[in-house]
């Protein structure tokens, strides 16, 4: 029975439980971790800012470590041709014999022979070897020996760079 002057209440029928996929947020995704770019070179960082001291402090004292020039003289020997074959050979038989003559000379270090950065061009294969010498060493007559003690081959050519200005 109702009570004058008082509402009745009503009881509020029962919600059934919410889902449980919609009924707690689920915990937000982890950030990925935080990408660190790589530093700059040394060379990148002084060409942005115009400035060569750090640049050459940098490129100089990695040249006088590896033996590279202005520390060394260095030739590069290209060697190319139609066939393959006749070009591996001779650029070999160079190799060879360019090692034969500095053998274990003091500042001389033969590098190769292997396929140049462009080993093909114009339907040709394309090898060299390189050699760094001593500032003071006469590296023209000792390449010039190697010349001629090569064999007469035919299809395949040579040329010789020395204190080369480009390696390509």
């Amino acid at each position: 029975p109702a009570r004058a002057g008082c509402a009745a209440v009503t009881p509020s029928p029962q919600r059934p439980p919410p889902h449980p996929r919609l009924s707690s947020p689920s915990p937000a995704p982890e950030p990925p971790p935080a990408i660190t770019p790589p530093r700059r070179p040394p060379a990148i960082t002084a060409a942005a800012r115009h400035d060569r001291a750090p640049f050459l402090a940098t490129e100089l004292a990695e040249r006088r470590e590896a033996g590279y020039p202005p520390f060394s003289r260095l030739a590069n020997i290209t060697f190319w041709g139609k066939n393959a074959g006749e070009v591996s050979a001779l650029c070999d038989a160079f190799a060879a014999e360019l090692r034969a003559q500095v053998g274990m000379l003091a500042g001389w270090e033969v590098l190769g022979p292997s396929d140049c950065i462009k080993a093909r061009v114009k339907d040709r294969t394309r090898r060299h070897v390189m050699v760094k010498a001593p500032l003071d060493a006469d590296l023209g007559a000792i390449l010039e020996n190697c010349t001629h003690a090569l064999p007469a081959r035919r299809g395949a050519s040579m040329s010789i760079d020395v204190d080369a200005y480009d390696m390509m």
